[in-house]
């Protein structure tokens, strides 16, 4: 296996983890029910390229592939839910709101499975390299989509870290950081190169939601200031 694929599958294995030890403490609280639905998404988003990079079957290996993209609207918009949570919620999501978050990602996720996202798929023998052609409006649209949504829950975020003292302003700090961090990388490696043609670096975007999740799982979990 390919060091790669390996980083991707213990990325994977790592947010699985994290998923699950976070919905055991309880799913009616809303901070760990949205933080773990993020963390599971961001584990199918390292296990389906994952199988879609070792795959045999191309016909199989698309269906993964396009179902990177849809792991991608689950971490948009679980970002987003989570970032009206966490770490205290400042007010109630009306009807209205969550119509205009659910509608466009329904649609989103039903085209992502059709012609109107991936073009042609197809690989060397060895896997190596790779060639896919999209839909150029859809792609810009996704991305779009996928910046809105996280720019979205960043502003929230900036919002009650301006509002916020002590303990609370430190771990907004270091979220918003992070969020940073990987939306930039992952919107680079996962979005941007494979749009240009470039699928070397396509494993490097799960592992820095890992970064993202592993230090929002400290504060909340493990740190000595929670």
């Amino acid at each position: 296996m390919a060091i790669q694929n390996f980083i991707l599958l213990i990325t994977g294995i790592l947010n699985f983890s994290m998923s699950v030890f976070i919905i055991s403490r309880g799913w009616k609280n809303k901070i760990n029910l949205y933080f773990s639905l993020l963390t599971f998404f961001t584990f199918l988003w390292s296990l389906t390229l994952f199988i879609s990079r070792i795959i045999p079957s191309d016909l199989l290996a698309v269906f993964f592939y396009r179902s990177t993209y849809m792991s991608a609207v689950g971490i948009a918009v679980f970002l987003l839910y989570f970032s009206l949570y966490f770490p205290y919620k400042i007010k109630d999501v009306s009807f209205l709101i969550k119509f205009s978050i659910w509608l466009p990602t329904i649609i989103i996720v039903i085209l992502i499975y059709t012609q109107w996202h991936i073009i042609d798929f197809n690989r060397s023998i060895d896997l190596l390299e790779w060639n896919v052609s999209y839909y150029v409006p859809f792609h810009i649209v996704y991305g779009l989509y996928f910046f809105v949504a996280v720019i979205s829950a960043f502003l929230h975020l900036v919002y009650k870290y301006r509002r916020s003292e002590n303990i609370f302003k430190k771990q907004i700090k270091v979220f918003l950081s992070m969020i940073a961090i990987s939306f930039v990388c992952g919107s680079y490696f996962n979005l941007i190169l494979c749009y240009f043609g470039s699928w070397h670096y396509i494993w490097l975007g799960p592992l820095f939601t890992l970064l993202m999740n592993g230090s929002v799982f400290y504060l909340i979990f493990l740190s000595k200031d929670r």
